[in-house]
């Protein structure tokens, strides 16, 4: 037929066996053990500790420039990045050993646990002392503050709506 394409055959040829090529399926762990995770996680924490983020100030009457050191905090986000991983591998991780009891599963879910607890305490207390803007940090944390207002309109409340609805009920 005059104008109409013939059909690619899509079909991988007899004999293509490339994907047996393949070595291993996924990637390599990226901790091998707790043990990597948490010196991993202790690397990370350290290097946030060494490395203050510098704020330019001017301070005198001749406008001195100076640079004030700012405390860096421990964020996921900010450990994933130094682990070159995303957010969703801890997501992910947690996942997979939720609920199994062998002794490797346990031990990774205290480190990982461990770092929960870090992260949490290092944005608390530094917000707690004004480090860091209590509100931002609060949200963050999932913390709030709220109050509970109860009003007890006893009978009042009734005597009202009886005048309302012309004492019918």
């Amino acid at each position: 037929m005059k104008g109409s394409k013939e059909k690619k055959d899509t079909k991988f040829k007899t004999g293509n066996c490339f994907y047996l090529k393949r070595s291993k399926i996924g990637r390599e762990r990226i901790f091998k053990s707790p043990q990597d995770m948490y010196d991993a996680a202790v690397e990370y924490f350290e290097t946030c500790d060494n490395n203050p983020i510098y704020e330019l100030d001017y301070r005198g009457k001749n406008l001195t420039k100076i640079l004030l050191p700012k405390h860096r905090v421990y964020t996921y986000q900010g450990l994933c990045v130094f682990l070159d991983v995303n957010t969703d591998y801890f997501t992910d991780f947690k996942d997979s050993i939720k609920g199994k009891t062998d002794e490797l599963s346990s031990d990774f879910s205290r480190v990982i646990k461990w770092i929960d607890n870090v992260i949490y305490q290092n944005k608390f207390e530094k917000a707690a002392c004004g480090i860091l803007n209590p509100m931002i940090i609060s949200r963050d944390l999932g913390l709030k503050d709220s109050t509970e207002t109860k009003v007890d309109a006893g009978n009042g409340f009734l005597e009202l709506m009886k005048r309302a609805t012309g004492g019918n009920e």
